[in-house]
């Protein structure tokens, strides 16, 4: 996963490592920037990546431990802080920052 901004006036690149991409989602809110996506590895996880006002990225895992095939189903921001919603066969989970 790939992410590009240009708020300086020149592109900054943000490169996370995983195992490909399924349908990003990106919010944003008090000055961050959020992207989420499944990965294609086996078993699939959702992830979490943040841009904090002074151009720092962060990444977590935000998918749960004990099930094994995530979907990603949507990404809301608001106050500065994201809230993902994951999908598998059986759960629905909502994942809210602190």
């Amino acid at each position: 996963m790939q992410v590009t901004r240009n708020r300086t006036g020149r592109f900054v690149e943000r490169n996370n490592v995983g195992g490909g991409a399924e349908a990003p989602r990106v919010a944003a809110s008090g000055g961050k920037a959020f992207v989420a996506w499944t990965t294609w590895n086996n078993p699939s996880r959702v992830y979490l990546s943040e841009e904090t006002p002074d151009g720092v990225w962060t990444l977590d895992r935000v998918s749960p431990e004990s099930a094994s095939h995530h979907r990603l189903a949507a990404l809301a921001a608001t106050g500065g802080k994201a809230t993902v919603l994951i999908m598998t066969p059986t759960h629905l989970y909502a994942r809210s920052q602190p």
